[in-house]
């Protein structure tokens, strides 16, 4: 998981992508 934080930090657009994804399939999950 931290190899994909680091690349993920590196695309502020991915990540904000990655974490819509996230919250869909885990809503309660996202702080």
């Amino acid at each position: 998981m931290g190899q994909m934080a680091g690349v993920l930090s590196e695309d502020e657009d991915l990540a904000d992508k990655l974490a819509t994804i996230l919250e869909a399939f885990h809503p309660q999950s996202i702080t």
